[in-house]
């Protein structure tokens, strides 16, 4: 009867360092892809480095979405183990959500880093602005000269 308490203690361990691996390639994996991204918004854009900085971007928000996902489902098991007097639980994760999503400081046109909330915004406005406004027109007629019709 002892054997079984043993062998689910000897378990616990096992997947606690476990999962402490697991997080810990997950915090390097995204500490390095937040450094190329940082490398990336440095340089000069061109077509090549806008197509890596997007992969990257989904990199992250996918190992966002899993984290997200895994804080869910063990926020789910904590309220099935300690029913309502959990709020506090749910409400600290929500938090520490919405802090890790938060913009610190971005990079303006002057390479001065921007930290008001305001001049954030303006900055962010504008960069998306440019992004999607077309400034130049292209000859489409090289495009087209394949497409038969």
């Amino acid at each position: 009867m002892d054997e079984i308490p043993t062998k689910l203690g000897k378990l616990r361990d096992i997947l606690k360092k476990e999962i402490g691996r697991i997080s810990a390639n997950k915090r390097k994996a995204s500490t390095l892809s937040n450094t190329r991204l940082e490398e990336l918004c440095s340089i000069d854009p061109d077509d090549e480095m806008l197509a890596e900085m997007e992969e990257v971007k989904l990199a992250l928000n996918l190992e966002s979405d899993k984290d997200e996902l895994f804080l869910e489902q063990r926020a789910r098991v904590n309220w099935i183990q300690f029913g309502d007097r959990n709020t506090y639980f749910f409400y600290n994760f929500a938090n520490q959500r919405r802090k890790r999503n938060t913009v610190k400081k971005l990079k303006g046109p002057n390479r001065e880093w921007i930290v008001r909330e305001e001049e954030k915004a303006i900055v962010g406005t504008r960069y998306f602005k440019e992004l999607f406004t077309t400034s130049n027109t292209w000859n489409t007629n090289r495009v087209l000269t394949g497409i038969s019709m």
